[in-house]
């Protein structure tokens, strides 16, 4: 299937009608976050996220540091020797972080660098951008060098690649480290300049659904049910609940029936094989684009 279906098709949920509702606006909710349940470092008891220009940022990037906590863990648990008996590990960690991880990295920064940010500039927001751009380099450039490795230990099945794995063992927690203090900043910086821009949450919902919608088959497949989880997870029930009124019911029912079954049976069994003592096994829900409601009339 072409890269116009695909599009066509998450536009075609993206743009699926919102679910009525009276529930508050997040403006009007009091608590926000479960502090104790966040990962963020920008956030914490003493500096709740209390606005919903906090959150913005906030609900990718939880997602984002919860799978990469998990991949630190794996990557200081793959065995320094590879043999026949224990290369599942290194080949199905490889696996999802070319088949995953390299992919929603690449998706996140690209829906900042091509439609949030821009959006932001263009209702006059102040953002230090040759700094945010530097870093991304920066950070693609580690991600690549991780993602090649990967690919070779894929390739390999995960045999006679022990000098690939210990570089990756290497890269990977520096790449974390580098990761996770540019989400900080992002998280820092973001929320003011978005009420400084004076952009309304009806404006930045309209932008959200733009990114929904870039996103393409590989965002409905990767980032929603990682973020319905961890939003979850981290947010109070009534900031929840509030959410889960600014994404489209057919997203959601897709999410419930398949992608977060297969987030967490297939992508999560990949990244954590090298923590596993018997190679894990499951059963994919099949997905198939007709599955989604047909693209939205032109007008």
């Amino acid at each position: 299937m072409g890269c116009t279906a695909s599009k066509q098709s998450a536009d075609a949920v993206a743009s699926g009608k919102h679910q009525e509702s009276d529930s508050p606006t997040t403006s009007s909710i009091v608590s926000l976050a479960k502090v104790e349940n966040l990962t963020s470092q920008a956030y914490s008891a003493a500096n709740p996220p209390t606005h919903w220009t906090d959150t913005v940022f906030l609900v990718p990037h939880e997602w984002l540091r919860q799978e990469m906590n998990a991949m630190v863990a794996s990557a200081a648990a793959l065995p320094d020797k590879s043999t026949k008996q224990n290369s599942w590990k290194a080949e199905l960690f490889a696996t999802w972080i070319v088949e995953y991880f390299a992919k929603v990295v690449h998706l996140h920064h690209d829906n900042e660098e091509e439609i949030y940010f821009p959006f932001l500039l263009e209702h006059g927001g102040k953002i230090p951008e040759d700094r945010i751009a530097d870093d991304h380099k920066s950070l693609v450039d580690e991600l690549t060098a991780i993602n090649d490795l990967a690919a070779v230990v894929v390739q390999k099945k995960g045999l006679k690649c022990d000098d690939k794995i210990a570089q990756l063992k290497a890269k990977i927690p520096i790449f974390i480290t580098d990761m996770k203090e540019h989400l900080k900043e992002e998280e820092t910086f973001a929320p003011k300049a978005i009420r400084e821009a004076g952009i309304t949450e009806q404006e930045n919902g309209e932008c959200i659904g733009k990114l929904m919608q870039a996103g393409g088959i590989l965002g409905l497949h990767t980032e929603l049910p990682g973020v319905l989880i961890w939003t979850k997870h981290w947010g109070t029930d009534e900031y929840y609940e509030s959410f889960l009124k600014e994404v489209p019911p057919p997203m959601i029912a897709l999410a419930n029936d398949i992608f977060i079954p297969n987030l967490k049976n297939k992508f999560h069994a990949q990244r954590d094989a090298p923590t596993m003592t018997e190679k894990p096994e499951w059963t994919e829900v099949p997905f198939d684009p007709s599955m989604l409601p047909p693209p939205p009339p032109q007008e």
